[in-house]
């Protein structure tokens, strides 16, 4: 009887032992879960999530025990996740992790992130208030999933997310750490996140000559990179880096133009385009050019035509009358000279004068008057008589 009455005492001390711990554990503990979206790959149609946790308060700071959170999916968002890495509770002493368990129905899927705490004496990593990562999944885009928007929400109910704290056992022979539920906080799904598309502006361009070029310069705006970026009006293509996230292109139209982004394309779809430049051609004025010289000469010399720009509208092609011949002026030659030879009086003037803007105006002749040579016409008609000449021996 009296080992009974000690067996029972022990029994009944036992429960109050681990009635006291049970409630010591459960009345501070408190926790929030969060998923992070982190980042798209359009190129291997995958996305990244992470999940992280933190207790409400720091009065509900605990150690992490083991912990079952359900993670819920569209089937024609995302498919197959897989753990992508793990955070904080990842000590193979104390947790493991087990493979994720999801649950396929007809249109979402549910799917199971496990921690188990094998644990002694309470051991663990502390939850306090900062965010603590869990772990990160990878998921693969759904091939009808066009948009690449996806929603992934945590399961509070049906099945419900448990998170549990450990904390020491002393009457497990082994010194296993016990767990208990802990009280459930905030959970923050992910809602319609997007991939974020390339932004470009355009800019540039200005006042230029005829014949003269203006720059156009395309820059990223939201350094979504690489971005393929086409410019209307055939000014080209260009793609933005990470390396070049500005570029240049130069052009040369033949009239006032306006440009255009005419397509921004990304990794992850299409994006804009934002910004005008605008190219104005300068007023063009035609070359007006001058001729002058000449002179008179004897039968068999020469004498001088003098070109002259007046206006320095550069470069100026003059072609002389008479098969006299073409000049060139420049800049570094406004005024050129052409020698010339007739062999009768000749009066010379500008044929034609063209410039960059195109025909111009020429002013001015030069005349070449030509001395001491035989008369061409020493007989003129009916002036002469025949003449006979008699020779005596």
């Amino acid at each position: 009887m009296k080992k009974f009455l000690t067996q029972s005492l022990f029994i009944i001390a036992s429960l109050l032992v681990l009635s006291t711990l049970a409630k010591a554990q459960t009345s501070a503990g408190r926790y929030e879960v969060r998923l992070v979206h982190n980042s798209f790959d359009c190129v291997k149609d995958s996305v990244k999530v992470c999940l992280e946790i933190r207790a409400t308060s720091a009065d509900s700071a605990f150690v992490m025990g083991s912990a079952n959170i359900y993670l819920a999916f569209q089937n024609n968002q995302l498919v197959a996740p897989v753990i992508n890495s793990y955070s904080n509770f990842h000590d193979t002493n104390i947790y493991s992790f087990v493979d994720l368990v999801p649950t396929v129905g007809a249109n979402s899927t549910i799917v199971s992130l496990n921690i188990v705490n094998n644990g002694r004496n309470g051991a663990g990593t502390t939850v306090g208030t900062n965010w603590m990562p869990i772990a990160c999944l990878r998921f693969g885009i759904a091939a009808a999933n066009q948009t690449k928007c996806y929603s992934l929400s945590i399961n509070a109910s049906q099945p419900s997310t448990v998170v549990t704290r450990a904390f020491p056992n002393p009457l497990n022979p082994a010194g296993l750490s016990s767990t208990l539920e802990i009280s459930q906080g905030s959970l923050t799904s992910i809602t319609n996140q997007c991939p974020t598309t390339p932004i470009a502006t355009l800019s540039g361009g200005g006042t230029i000559a005829s014949g003269g070029s203006a720059n156009l310069v395309i820059t990223s705006q939201n350094n979504v990179l690489p971005a393929t970026v086409v410019i209307s009006g055939g000014a080209g293509t260009v793609t933005l880096t990470s390396v070049d996230p500005s570029k240049t292109l130069s052009v040369s139209p033949t009239q006032n133009t306006s440009y255009t982004i005419q397509s921004v394309s990304g990794e992850c779809g299409t994006g804009s385009g934002q910004g005008t430049a605008t190219v104005t051609l300068a007023p063009c004025t035609a070359p007006i050019v001058t001729l002058s010289g000449g002179g008179t000469i004897a039968s068999g010399g020469s004498a001088n035509l003098v070109i002259t720009s007046q206006n320095n509208v550069l470069p100026a092609t003059v072609v002389i009358s008479g098969g006299a011949g073409t000049v060139t002026l420049t800049s570094v030659d406004p005024s050129k000279t052409l020698s010339v030879s007739p062999t009768q009086n000749t009066s010379y003037t500008i044929q034609s004068v063209t410039g960059a803007c195109g025909a111009g105006s020429g002013q001015g002749s030069a005349s070449v008057a030509v001395t001491g040579g035989p008369d061409p016409n020493p007989c003129p008609p009916g002036k002469c008589v025949p003449l006979t000449v008699r020779i005596l021996k």
